[in-house]
């Protein structure tokens, strides 16, 4: 530390400065401010919790600071909900064309004298017809469904649990594949109850959010040397 006499246009030097050393969780830190961030969390010391004379004697010890840390549950259900509807959008998507009906069959390409006679939006409406149904049953469909639908049902190597413990649906044919959370009661409880091990399921190493997006990666990368499936 310095300070600058009044009477004087001078710095003069008076005690180094300390480091803050302090004890979180029973692990012995040190930082050169007293606010820092530890995993995420920002830490601000106001006091000195242990006095030493000027021998370093302890003289004096206050009771731990205990901190408590709180999540906010229904800002995670609500995250959750989100990432299903917008899988269940995706699902939809793709179930729309791979369960259209074949209607293509019965609009054959046009001959240059039957466009001739029909009008521009006739002829619009036409070979829109004639394309409706042409991936239904397609087995590359067929298989990002399947990817995705096996990314979602699988339970990370290590998770406790599986979306299905979330009180959210997960019948495999039934609403051609949406998943629900038919219980938010449940899907509460359990957050509150294991948070790391909900993040572990959707965010973790091999959790579902690394495996859907494994799942396109794979039906959409484009590369001279290997293009997805879907390319």
């Amino acid at each position: 530390g310095v300070y600058a006499p009044a009477s004087a246009g001078i710095l003069t030097k008076t005690d180094d400065g300390q480091n803050a050393i302090f004890c979180l969780n029973g692990e012995i830190m040190e930082r050169a401010s007293n606010t820092f961030t530890v995993e995420g969390l920002t830490y601000t010391l106001h006091d000195v919790t242990i006095t030493k004379d000027e021998h370093g004697v302890e003289t004096s010890r206050q009771d731990p600071t205990k901190i408590t840390v709180t999540r906010d549950t229904e800002k995670i259900v609500e995250g959750i909900q989100e990432f299903l509807n917008m899988y269940n959008e995706t699902i939809d998507y793709i179930n729309e064309m791979y369960k259209s009906d074949a209607t293509y069959k019965d609009y054959p390409p046009l001959t240059k004298e039957q466009k001739e006679s029909m009008s521009d939006r006739e002829v619009e409406l036409w070979e829109e017809k004639s394309k409706e149904g042409l991936l239904r049953n397609d087995t590359h469909l067929e298989k990002i469904l399947s990817s995705l639908r096996t990314a979602m049902y699988t339970k990370p190597e290590d998770s406790s649990i599986a979306i299905y413990d979330l009180g959210i649906s997960t019948s495999y044919y039934a609403n051609d594949g949406n998943f629900k959370a038919e219980s938010i009661d449940d899907l509460r409880a359990a957050i509150e109850a294991d948070p790391d091990a909900v993040r572990q399921l959707f965010a973790g190493e091999g959790g579902i959010m690394e495996l859907v997006n494994n799942a396109i990666t794979a039906a959409t990368k484009n590369s001279y040397a290997s293009p997805g499936y879907l390319t």
